[in-house]
């Protein structure tokens, strides 16, 4: 399996993550712009200030001149102190966990773990795409 990059922008406010896949570090800038470009149109928002640990792809002349055109701040973490980007590091973490275990998992049996146990595939007709409307019918209640 070949080397595997990504990339996550996560909001100190709310936590919230976004993550981007790299096929090379030098992807980065392009990928930071257009993250840029979704919080500014998508939310409205403004990105103040970027804090990144001292990776190469963070400190060309091109991200300089970037983040000195949008006008953000940038805070570069010491290297060894994750407590300084803890959230983005245990972040990253369970990301990585979780990929691990989506592909052993892919690796080790055919097909799903309900078709292992009942002997046959299961019914999905009923499920729906996310953020679809749901009724519950209470068959208890008159109205």
């Amino acid at each position: 399996m070949g080397l595997s990059i990504f990339l996550t922008f996560i909001v100190d406010f709310s936590q919230y993550g976004y993550v981007y896949l790299l096929s090379h570090r030098y992807e980065a800038l392009d990928l930071f712009k257009r993250f840029i470009a979704a919080v500014e149109t998508q939310l409205d928002r403004i990105v103040k200030t970027l804090r990144t640990d001292c990776g190469r792809e963070y400190l060309s002349q091109m991200f300089k001149d970037f983040y000195e055109q949008k006008g953000i701040r940038r805070q570069l973490r010491i290297p060894r102190t994750t407590h300084q980007n803890g959230v983005a590091k245990r972040s990253n973490l369970t990301l990585l966990d979780m990929v691990k275990s989506i592909m052993a998992e892919r690796k080790s049996i055919p097909v799903t773990p309900y078709e292992l146990w009942h002997g046959r595939k299961p019914f999905l007709a009923h499920l729906r795409p996310w953020s679809s409307t749901g009724y519950v019918h209470n068959l208890t209640h008159k109205h």
